[in-house]
């Protein structure tokens, strides 16, 4: 019976990887994303946490690998997501391999919510004007953190907790040191090596907008912010028992890197998600904890507040585009909205995503509820905030406090930053915050092996 399960799984590892080529073949028409996914595809499909591993580092280094390998931003976008999609397939198929049928509300319940508020919306623009490549990276950028956030659901433990705590400073510590060398370089020298302008060189007031590692500097920030969130929940909880200092060097750098990409709606998200962290969960019991849990509050408030006034004195505190984006707001919403909106991928990063192609025209909002509302709609905006108090009533109704601060945290996060930008679209700051909703969980999903494969489809039998 064990070598029956072994073989069926490697057959379906097969037929997953070479079925995920010929799309990504077809969706791109470039060599190098295929042998991207070749190369890995097979592995993440039998260790998830890989494709997870892949998505982090290939988005948070995707400009060094397009320049370093000279392959298209394209066939980097693809790989990325694709190590995701057979990442979540393989979580999903180690269960079934094991004979457990099990299911997660905190993987199904996201994908039914999403699925509600997406189908008509992608109705309507594939019925509409839309092209099919525009909804295509629509779908990845919506789909994209609830996938990151089924692999961490499924396979998140305290050991993997603490690789992947160590992975995202260590990409933040080299997208540090490559915004510094691009200081120094200048928005001269950065064109001058073939980098462009308004993509991956941008200024703000005279403050140059460095990109790190990944292809613009929101990208970078947004990654910084969502980060500093996690580490600040880290550093109030120590689940991967991480020491201070360590914690205290990744804060350090995802704090600089927001800083050196003044991406301020970055700096929205670390402050909102890592005060909300500070101010729920309680102090626990005991004047030593609570003594501590208050030092520990006082800290983040701190860092938060010496950050903003670093930035303002930086000359990144202008208030230019705030003014430019409310005009923005205030014609989308006086161009009326439909019920059922105007489609997925009507507005937002999908329009300008290297999956959609040069010849679309971006259309940005830079506010994702009012994104929701004119893509998906009044019905679309209205089942987004019943969503929302859902997820703060079991808030309320959850146990450990712990997974109460996190889910507080990600969600007042991604709520106050979404005012500001698509929030949800910069996939891998979205990812990174998901993971720490599945970390924080009081009942995480135990690991499986092959052995206990064995015995539980024998009990089935």
């Amino acid at each position: 019976m064990l070598q029956q399960v072994v073989l069926n799984r490697r057959a379906t590892t097969v037929v997953a990887t070479a079925l995920a080529s010929v799309a990504i073949a077809v969706l791109t028409f470039d060599s190098p994303a295929v042998i991207l996914a070749l190369a890995f595809g097979a592995v993440v499909l039998v260790r998830p946490r890989v494709g997870l591993y892949a998505f982090i580092i290939g988005r948070s280094t995707e400009l060094a690998l397009i320049r370093g390998l000279e392959i298209s931003a394209s066939a980097v976008t693809t790989a990325c997501y694709a190590s995701l999609v057979l990442g979540s397939l393989g979580s999903i198929l180690r269960w079934l391999v094991a004979g457990q049928v099990r299911t997660s509300s905190m993987m199904v319940r996201p994908l039914l919510a999403v699925g509600v508020v997406a189908g008509p919306g992608m109705i309507m623009a594939v019925s509409g004007d839309t092209s099919f490549a525009v909804v295509l990276a629509a779908s990845a950028l919506l789909l994209a953190p609830l996938l990151g956030l089924t692999i961490g659901a499924w396979t998140t433990t305290p050991s993997a907790w603490r690789s992947l705590l160590i992975l995202m400073i260590v990409s933040l510590t080299l997208n540090v040191l490559a915004g510094l060398y691009e200081l120094q370089l200048g928005q001269d020298g950065l064109l001058s090596l073939g980098l462009q302008y308004g993509t991956n060189v941008r200024d703000i007031d005279g403050v140059l907008r460095v990109p790190g590692l990944t292809l613009f500097n929101a990208n970078a920030g947004m990654f910084a912010g969502a980060v500093a969130v996690v580490l600040t929940w880290e550093m109030k909880y120590r689940r991967a028992a991480l020491s201070r200092p360590v914690i205290f060097i990744g804060l350090g750098m995802a704090l600089a890197l927001i800083l050196i990409t003044t991406s301020r709606t970055a700096l929205i998200l670390a402050a909102a998600g890592s005060v909300a962290i500070a101010f729920s969960g309680g102090s626990g019991v005991g004047s030593n904890t609570i003594r501590r849990a208050r030092s520990t509050r006082l800290l983040i408030v701190l860092l938060m507040a010496g950050l903003i006034i670093v930035f303002i004195q930086y000359g990144a505190g202008s208030s230019t585009s705030l003014v430019s984006r409310v005009a923005v707001w205030t014609g989308a919403l006086g161009d009326g909205v439909a019920i059922l909106g105007r489609g997925l991928g009507a507005v937002g990063a999908a329009r300008s995503s290297s999956l959609a192609g040069p010849s679309v025209q971006p259309a940005y909002i830079d506010n994702y509820w009012l994104s929701i509302v004119y893509q998906f709609g009044w019905w679309g905006i209205a089942f987004a905030l019943v969503c929302v108090g859902v997820l703060l009533a079991q808030c309320k109704r959850a146990v450990d406090t712990g997974a109460r601060a996190a889910l507080v945290g990600v969600i007042s996060a991604i709520a106050v930053s979404a005012l500001f930008i698509e929030a949800w679209e910069y996939t891998l700051g979205m990812v990174v915050l998901l993971q720490l909703v599945c970390a924080s969980s009081a009942d995480p999903v135990p690991a499986v092996s092959m052995d206990s494969a064995s015995r539980n489809r024998a009990e089935l039998t």
